[in-house]
């Protein structure tokens, strides 16, 4: 596990775009699992998110009408992978996800 602390401002956050493709540098490249972000188009891009990368965003962006499990299942589903019952149980329990479709509503 890292963390990235710093005060308000210092950049935590345009990092964090950087070293998942969401934002290009300034200058110089983002080298992530030995693949060089800045060589890839926006689909590349979008392929390495779905197949390495996880978001949780400050303000969620999920779909209130969807369950937790059918908001967590989109990139799964776009991968083309077929979500095995358990191993997600378990995740979602160790995520502490079960439980909180009211929080959806």
């Amino acid at each position: 596990m890292t963390a990235i602390a710093g005060p308000s401002g210092c950049g935590k956050s345009i990092l964090l775009y950087c070293l998942s493709g969401l934002e290009a540098p300034c200058r110089g490249s983002v080298r992530v699992l030995v693949e060089d972000l800045s060589a890839k188009d926006q689909r590349g891009l979008a392929i390495f998110r779905r197949a390495h990368i996880g978001f949780v965003f400050q303000s969620y962006n999920l779909v209130p009408a969807m369950s937790v499990l059918d908001n967590v299942m989109p990139p799964l589903t776009l991968a083309g992978r077929k979500a095995e019952p358990g191993r997600l149980s378990a995740r979602m329990s160790r995520f502490r996800l079960i439980g909180h479709d009211d929080d959806m509503a």
